[in-house]
């Protein structure tokens, strides 16, 4: 009785942690400037960034000892080296909704300990989010950066990158053969489209978080927690 109780607690704890995480989602693709957020005691990386002309895909300013876990596939291959098999989501998510959480919390429990000392976990690792240029900074020559975490759909769920230390100030700046020319869209409301790629480790203590799907019922949710040491900014021709 009581380890059940401890079950349970521990996955309301998990539940209200998960409406958290999931308001912060939205939260991100709302603001401009994003203020300090060290949920998990990180230090920031610098958010202050050139605004690169991509005159090339993506993947090939990255080095080849990096993942890019930009697609189902590459993330597909990276979890499977890390978990070894996706969660049975079916048996999880159940029919029995006052136990629904106590499982998933039991999953991720076993999960947790089993990836311990895996060598993935110090695996630097890239991903890439959209967003937009907006307002024009009052004392640097740049603009802050909009940003709206992206989804990958996978055999293992849908897989949404969460980040543990954003940067205190995210602007990109351009080189001024192209700084005029981005204001003027600016002043005529015109979007600018930019390519956020960051790269960082997971965090080995909690490096995943499974949950369930807020728009699909039963459909399982994988979100690789991710300590920042790099961000750049790209503007695709």
């Amino acid at each position: 009785m009581t380890f059940q109780y401890q079950v349970t607690e521990k996955a309301m704890k998990m539940n209200a942690r998960r409406v958290i995480m999931n308001k912060l989602g939205v939260l991100y693709s709302l603001v401009f400037v994003l203020s300090p957020t060290l949920v998990f005691g990180q230090e920031s990386p610098e958010g202050i960034r050139p605004l690169i002309v991509l005159e090339k895909p993506v993947n090939t300013v990255i080095p080849s000892s990096v993942p890019f876990l930009d697609s189902s596939q590459s993330v597909e291959v990276f979890l499977a080296q890390l978990e070894g098999r996706p969660p049975d989501w079916k048996y999880l998510f159940g029919n029995n909704v006052d136990q629904r959480y106590d499982r998933l919390f039991v999953e991720s429990e076993k999960r947790d300990a089993r990836r311990s000392g895996n060598p993935l976990l110090e695996q630097r690792i890239a991903f890439l989010w959209d967003g937009f240029l907006t307002s024009v900074r009052d004392d640097k020559p740049g603009f802050a950066v909009s940003i709206g975490p992206k989804q990958i759909q996978t055999s293992w769920g849908i897989v949404r990158f969460k980040i543990a230390n954003f940067p205190l100030e995210m602007t990109a700046m351009p080189s001024t053969e192209i700084l005029d020319a981005i204001k003027q869209k600016r002043t005529s409301k015109e979007e600018v489209a930019v390519q956020i790629l960051f790269q960082g480790k997971l965090i080995p203590e909690e490096s995943l978080m499974y949950d369930f799907s807020t728009t699909k019922e039963g459909e399982g949710m994988i979100l690789p927690i991710v300590a920042l040491t790099q961000v750049d900014y790209f503007l695709p021709l």
